[in-house]
């Protein structure tokens, strides 16, 4: 997402309008404190329980995960200032060098995410099979969320 941003010049319309970086901020902002509302007072497991069809939570998490990123402002200056240090000043206005290292940042996240995920379902039994666990975890991400969305929207630029 935010590389597409930067090859097209949005990230850039992000870093130099204060109005634009704000509203993305305070958006982004209010959507960590309403997820953590959320787990906050959430009755389910977070863990699907074996049997139970967990295409529609793959489908929620995915989209969920997708806006919490395109809301934040900070990934979308880290890309404006990371990716044109990689390239030949003469590129700089062409949007293929910024979409070949979005593409290589992607590879690299994916291979990230899959070990951490392999080790992540490792433990996911001992999750499972204590709801007292289940309970607290919700419990402190949703202050946790709820703290990272103060922390973004209190931050100056």
């Amino acid at each position: 997402m935010h590389t597409t941003f930067a090859a097209f010049g949005l990230s850039l319309i992000l870093a130099q309008s204060a109005t634009a970086f704000n509203v993305v901020k305070y958006l982004g902002a209010a959507y960590l404190v309403y997820l953590g509302i959320i787990k906050l007072f959430v009755r389910e497991n977070i863990i699907k329980k074996e049997g139970q069809s967990q295409a529609l939570s793959v489908k929620k998490t995915y989209l969920s995960a997708v806006l919490t990123n395109s809301l934040n402002p900070k990934v979308a200056i880290f890309f404006l200032a990371f990716f044109p240090q990689f390239i030949r000043p003469a590129y700089m206005h062409y949007a293929s060098p910024f979409i070949v290292l979005g593409i290589t940042y992607g590879l690299i996240s994916l291979l990230w995410f899959t070990v951490l995920t392999l080790f992540a379902g490792a433990f996911s039994h001992k999750l499972q099979s204590n709801p007292s666990i289940e309970m607290w975890l919700n419990k402190f991400s949703g202050a946790v969320f709820i703290l990272m969305g103060l922390k973004v929207a209190l931050t100056k630029k």
